[in-house]
Protein backbone atom coordinates (compact mmCIF):
# COMPACT_ATOMS: atom_id res chain seq x y z
CA UNK A 1 0.00 0.00 0.00
CA UNK A 2 0.97 3.05 -1.36
CA UNK A 3 0.36 6.49 1.37
CA UNK A 4 0.70 10.01 1.01
CA UNK A 5 -0.27 13.35 2.88
CA UNK A 6 -3.93 14.75 1.92
CA UNK A 7 -4.61 18.54 1.85
CA UNK A 8 -5.71 18.57 5.26
CA UNK A 9 -2.52 16.84 6.61
CA UNK A 10 -3.36 13.64 7.62
CA UNK A 11 -2.49 10.36 6.20
CA UNK A 12 -4.76 8.14 3.40
CA UNK A 13 -3.69 5.10 2.20
CA UNK A 14 -3.85 4.66 -1.31
CA UNK A 15 -4.01 1.31 -3.30
CA UNK A 16 -1.20 -0.30 -5.79
CA UNK A 17 -3.66 -1.31 -8.05
CA UNK A 18 -4.66 2.45 -8.81
CA UNK A 19 -1.01 3.28 -9.39
CA UNK A 20 -0.80 -0.41 -11.36
CA UNK A 21 -4.05 0.82 -13.62
CA UNK A 22 -2.80 4.19 -14.06
CA UNK A 23 1.05 2.88 -15.28
CA UNK A 24 -1.19 0.51 -17.43
CA UNK A 25 -2.88 3.36 -19.32
CA UNK A 26 0.05 5.13 -19.92
CA UNK A 27 1.98 1.82 -20.53
CA UNK A 28 -0.89 1.75 -23.88
CA UNK A 29 -1.09 5.23 -24.69
CA UNK A 30 2.82 5.40 -25.27
CA UNK A 31 2.53 1.96 -27.17
CA UNK A 32 0.23 3.62 -29.60
CA UNK A 33 2.09 6.04 -30.10
CA UNK A 34 5.51 3.80 -31.15
CA UNK A 35 3.41 1.87 -33.07
CA UNK A 36 4.12 3.73 -36.07
CA UNK A 37 0.23 6.05 -36.26
CA UNK A 38 2.31 9.44 -36.81
CA UNK A 39 4.10 7.65 -39.84
CA UNK A 40 1.35 7.83 -43.04
CA UNK A 41 -0.59 10.21 -43.82
CA UNK A 42 -4.15 10.74 -43.47
CA UNK A 43 -4.50 8.65 -46.81
CA UNK A 44 -2.67 5.99 -45.45
CA UNK A 45 0.79 6.26 -47.35
CA UNK A 46 3.39 6.45 -45.53
CA UNK A 47 6.13 9.07 -45.30
CA UNK A 48 9.06 6.91 -46.13
CA UNK A 49 7.77 6.53 -49.61
CA UNK A 50 7.57 9.91 -50.62
CA UNK A 51 10.25 9.98 -52.81
CA UNK A 52 8.81 7.20 -55.07
CA UNK A 53 5.18 8.56 -54.60
CA UNK A 54 3.50 8.75 -58.25
CA UNK A 55 0.67 10.74 -58.18
CA UNK A 56 -0.35 14.26 -58.96
CA UNK A 57 1.62 17.26 -57.68
CA UNK A 58 -1.86 18.36 -55.96
CA UNK A 59 -1.92 14.96 -54.02
CA UNK A 60 2.00 14.81 -53.54
CA UNK A 61 1.68 18.70 -52.35
CA UNK A 62 -0.51 17.73 -49.72
CA UNK A 63 1.63 14.56 -48.66
CA UNK A 64 4.16 17.27 -47.96
CA UNK A 65 2.51 19.31 -46.08
CA UNK A 66 1.23 16.46 -43.86
CA UNK A 67 4.94 15.27 -43.86
CA UNK A 68 5.86 18.86 -42.46
CA UNK A 69 3.24 18.40 -39.94
CA UNK A 70 4.56 15.50 -39.13
CA UNK A 71 7.50 16.35 -38.60
CA UNK A 72 6.47 19.58 -36.41
CA UNK A 73 4.52 17.22 -34.23
CA UNK A 74 7.41 14.68 -33.48
CA UNK A 75 9.63 17.56 -32.76
CA UNK A 76 7.48 19.00 -30.06
CA UNK A 77 5.58 16.01 -28.49
CA UNK A 78 7.49 12.45 -28.93
CA UNK A 79 11.15 13.46 -26.90
CA UNK A 80 9.12 14.63 -24.24
CA UNK A 81 6.61 12.01 -23.77
CA UNK A 82 9.36 9.45 -24.48
CA UNK A 83 11.72 10.55 -21.76
CA UNK A 84 8.67 11.55 -19.38
CA UNK A 85 7.93 7.81 -20.09
CA UNK A 86 10.94 6.31 -19.00
CA UNK A 87 11.00 8.49 -15.75
CA UNK A 88 7.22 7.14 -15.23
CA UNK A 89 8.87 3.22 -15.57
CA UNK A 90 11.08 3.88 -13.67
CA UNK A 91 8.42 5.16 -10.45
CA UNK A 92 6.71 2.67 -11.42
CA UNK A 93 9.33 0.19 -10.74
CA UNK A 94 10.47 1.39 -7.59
CA UNK A 95 6.58 1.19 -6.48
CA UNK A 96 5.19 -1.75 -7.93
CA UNK A 97 7.74 -4.06 -9.52
CA UNK A 98 11.26 -3.35 -10.72
CA UNK A 99 10.44 -5.71 -13.74
CA UNK A 100 8.81 -2.25 -14.95
CA UNK A 101 11.54 -0.64 -15.16
CA UNK A 102 12.47 -3.19 -18.16
CA UNK A 103 10.02 -1.70 -19.88
CA UNK A 104 11.67 1.74 -20.16
CA UNK A 105 14.84 0.47 -21.05
CA UNK A 106 12.88 -1.88 -23.85
CA UNK A 107 12.60 1.77 -25.30
CA UNK A 108 16.24 1.47 -26.88
CA UNK A 109 15.15 -1.37 -28.84
CA UNK A 110 12.38 0.40 -30.00
CA UNK A 111 14.62 3.40 -30.78
CA UNK A 112 17.55 1.57 -32.36
CA UNK A 113 15.06 -0.41 -34.79
CA UNK A 114 15.73 0.67 -38.55
CA UNK A 115 11.83 0.85 -38.87
CA UNK A 116 11.58 3.63 -36.16
CA UNK A 117 13.85 5.88 -38.39
CA UNK A 118 11.60 8.76 -37.65
CA UNK A 119 12.04 8.65 -33.53
CA UNK A 120 15.25 8.23 -33.88
CA UNK A 121 15.32 11.57 -35.80
CA UNK A 122 13.15 13.26 -33.61
CA UNK A 123 15.77 13.21 -30.87
CA UNK A 124 18.66 14.17 -32.98
CA UNK A 125 16.77 16.64 -35.12
CA UNK A 126 16.07 18.44 -31.36
CA UNK A 127 19.03 17.85 -30.18
CA UNK A 128 17.51 15.56 -27.17
CA UNK A 129 19.50 12.13 -28.00
CA UNK A 130 21.93 13.33 -24.88
CA UNK A 131 18.86 13.40 -22.67
CA UNK A 132 17.68 9.96 -23.88
CA UNK A 133 20.75 8.41 -22.96
CA UNK A 134 21.03 9.97 -19.95
CA UNK A 135 17.52 8.79 -18.61
CA UNK A 136 18.98 4.85 -19.82
CA UNK A 137 21.77 5.08 -17.89
CA UNK A 138 19.55 7.05 -14.41
CA UNK A 139 16.89 4.33 -14.94
CA UNK A 140 19.74 1.40 -15.30
CA UNK A 141 21.16 3.17 -11.78
CA UNK A 142 17.93 3.19 -10.27
CA UNK A 143 17.30 -0.33 -11.53
CA UNK A 144 21.14 -1.60 -9.97
CA UNK A 145 20.00 0.55 -7.09
CA UNK A 146 16.54 -1.84 -6.85
CA UNK A 147 18.24 -5.12 -6.91
CA UNK A 148 20.77 -4.16 -4.09
CA UNK A 149 18.02 -3.12 -1.54
CA UNK A 150 15.94 -5.57 -2.58
CA UNK A 151 18.02 -8.55 -3.60
CA UNK A 152 15.84 -11.53 -3.34
CA UNK A 153 13.15 -10.08 -5.29
CA UNK A 154 10.22 -13.12 -5.63
CA UNK A 155 9.54 -13.51 -9.52
CA UNK A 156 12.77 -11.40 -10.86
CA UNK A 157 14.48 -15.63 -11.15
CA UNK A 158 12.00 -17.35 -13.04
CA UNK A 159 9.75 -14.20 -15.06
CA UNK A 160 10.44 -13.65 -18.58
CA UNK A 161 10.29 -10.79 -20.72
CA UNK A 162 8.73 -11.06 -24.40
CA UNK A 163 12.36 -11.97 -25.49
CA UNK A 164 12.66 -13.99 -22.85
CA UNK A 165 15.23 -12.27 -20.96
CA UNK A 166 15.30 -12.17 -16.97
CA UNK A 167 16.15 -9.54 -14.68
CA UNK A 168 19.28 -11.49 -13.23
CA UNK A 169 21.43 -9.56 -15.47
CA UNK A 170 20.52 -6.55 -13.17
CA UNK A 171 21.86 -8.90 -10.15
CA UNK A 172 25.29 -7.97 -9.73
CA UNK A 173 25.44 -10.98 -7.11
CA UNK A 174 25.19 -13.44 -10.18
CA UNK A 175 28.31 -15.41 -11.15
CA UNK A 176 28.51 -16.61 -14.81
Amino acid sequence: MLTWSSSSGGQEKGSTKNVKALFESIDEHVNTLLSGFLTRSSQGIPFAELDTFSGDAEERKNLERELDEFKQITAAYIPEVILGYISVTSAAGCFLSRELMTKGLEIANVVADDENKWLRNAFKETGRMGELVHAFAALSQRMLEQVEKHPKAKSSKKKRDWQGETLRIWDINVRN
